[in-house]
């Protein structure tokens, strides 16, 4: 058996080492990028649990909804978060979110029926669902629940 020797002068010799140590430096480097960052969105992201809010709805609201009692829809409330990219304590304000339903159809989650929903535009959403016909058209067709919701007013 022959062994291949390979002659390497001291040029490139030093060049290795070199290179050898840049890689162990770059390494160290991240290493340390990770433990800092690490540690960062450990210590600076508080882990709030955002608190539910209140589904009491105030008498003028409630006052509302019997008032807009007809054949079309019944008239909801949810109580909603006005900020959803904020979890800080502050941020929690809530606002009574309406919206109308119909459920006169709807054939029901077993049976796998659809929900029809309509996002409303800048206006009365009592206005849309009163001049929305196709959706109560077709609702009986599909066996579907109507979902109107209030955007803002």
């Amino acid at each position: 058996m022959s062994s291949i020797k390979f002659k390497i002068d001291k040029p490139h010799i030093i060049i290795i080492i070199i290179i050898e140590i840049m890689a162990i430096v770059f390494q160290f480097i991240i290493i340390l990028f990770s433990i800092f960052s690490l540690m960062y969105f450990t210590f600076t992201c508080a882990h709030v649990i955002p608190k539910l809010p209140s589904s009491a709805v105030s008498p003028e609201l409630q006052q509302r909804s019997i008032s807009a009692q007809n054949g079309l829809y019944r008239t909801k409330f949810f109580t909603q978060i006005l900020d959803h990219f904020n979890y800080n304590p502050e941020s929690y304000q809530t606002f009574q979110q309406r919206y109308l339903i119909n459920d006169t159809y709807w054939g029901g989650a077993k049976k796998k029926a659809p929900i029809f929903v309509y996002m409303g535009n800048e206006g009365d959403i009592q206005w849309f669902a009163q001049n929305t016909g196709f959706m109560f058209e077709i609702a009986p067709y599909f066996n579907a629940i109507l979902v109107f919701i209030e955007v803002s007013l």
